[in-house]
């Protein structure tokens, strides 16, 4: 139950279906990217981009049904909350990145480069031998979706491709406004391939024991 000192919950004077201005914060994006100059060409005047920022804590306020979101400028130090209906986190997975534990690392006068997984590809098209040195096992799968065709709807359309990956034509998007059925069916054959790839992150499952052997000898 609510504190007795707590306001009690507000229901805002607008209509159900009258359009309502949403506060987002969008955290990660440097500068310089492309993407985010892209997005403030189409974005309202009312943005506001802070560089020199680090999040500090975000709270969800169930009264206010607002995210608080404490924000410190590291170029000072102060630091102040804003609010907004929504926090997007652009920060990706690889913003705590360290260097491996070996010897004469810093030593070496070539350059460095990044992950295996994107660099070996590329070096083994070229290389007559290529030897890698794993920290862990690992293991490549493929693309979610990734055979899923939609041929039927347009011969001439993209071959299959991951999920999110694929580009469609006016002719796929007209039959899947023009045949529910057949969208369903489609739609329901992509989630089928991302909902069975659950069964190799469990355990005592057949395509658990294909990862870790993969993962051995990859």
């Amino acid at each position: 139950m609510p504190h007795a000192d707590e306001k009690p919950m507000t229901v805002g004077e607008h209509g159900q279906c009258d359009p309502v201005k949403t506060r987002i914060i969008h955290v990660g994006s440097s500068g310089d990217s492309r993407e985010l100059h892209a997005l403030l060409q189409k974005t309202p005047a009312g943005t506001v981009r802070c560089s020199h920022t680090e999040v500090v804590e975000a709270e969800w306020v169930d009264l206010e049904g607002l995210w608080h979101v404490t924000l410190k400028n590291t170029t000072d130090g102060s630091t102040f909350v804003d609010k907004a209906n929504v926090i997007i986190n652009g920060s990706g997975v690889l913003t705590k990145w360290k260097w491996p534990d070996l010897p004469g690392l810093h030593d070496f006068k070539g350059e460095l480069a990044g992950r295996s997984i994107q660099m070996v590809p590329k070096l083994a098209e070229a290389a007559s031998q290529l030897t890698v040195f794993m920290r862990n096992n690992t293991y490549i799968a493929p693309s979610f979706g990734s055979n899923v065709s939609n041929k039927e709807a347009d011969p001439d359309s993209q071959d299959p491709a991951a999920a999110g990956k694929h580009k469609y034509t006016e002719k796929e998007k007209q039959r899947f406004r023009e045949d529910p059925a057949y969208l369903l069916k489609y739609r329901t054959t992509i989630e089928r391939q991302i909902a069975n790839s659950t069964h190799s992150r469990q355990n005592d499952q057949p395509d658990e024991a294909w990862r870790r052997g993969a993962g051995a000898v990859y």
